[in-house]
């Protein structure tokens, strides 16, 4: 007699998971931010001898919220270049990606497969990949150069 097809259960979001996530990502920014009386910076890397930098540029502020445009620049033609937007919560001390390569509006949870083949956790897996970022600037980044806008 042949088996049953085993069923996958529907992806589940973990609030509390998501909620320390957005926590360890605001305080992994504010880091960042701390050390910048700038509104836009630059970190640079070494990586076999070429250097890389991630740009941060505050497109926003007001008393509850930040928002952050993340890019690294594409020295590296094997290295798909990556741009995130993120808002920090400033009143939950939470950060969350708001926008990533130009898609907004992530939702939660979605089936798979979808039109636009995202990962039933696609909003997680981007929040986890800005933490994994924002760690790497913290580890091995060092301070390229603050950009002072003009008056």
């Amino acid at each position: 007699m042949g088996q049953l097809p085993h069923h996958r259960k529907p992806y589940q979001v973990n609030l509390v998971k998501q909620h320390v996530l957005c926590e360890m990502n605001y305080i992994r920014l504010m880091k960042l931010i701390a050390g910048n009386a700038s509104d836009e910076w630059m970190i640079g890397f070494s990586f076999h001898g070429q250097t890389c930098s991630v740009h941060f540029q505050i497109t926003s502020r007001s008393r509850y919220t930040t928002v952050i445009d993340i890019t690294q620049d594409n020295r590296f033609n094997w290295l798909p270049c990556q741009k995130m937007q993120v808002r920090l919560y400033h009143d939950v001390r939470m950060a969350e990606v708001i926008s990533s390569q130009r898609q907004r509006d992530f939702k939660p949870r979605y089936n798979y497969p979808n039109a636009l083949m995202y990962h039933p956790d696609e909003k997680e897996q981007l929040n986890l990949f800005l933490a994994d970022w924002l760690e790497h600037c913290l580890n091995n980044g060092y301070l390229f150069e603050t950009i002072e806008q003009s008056s």
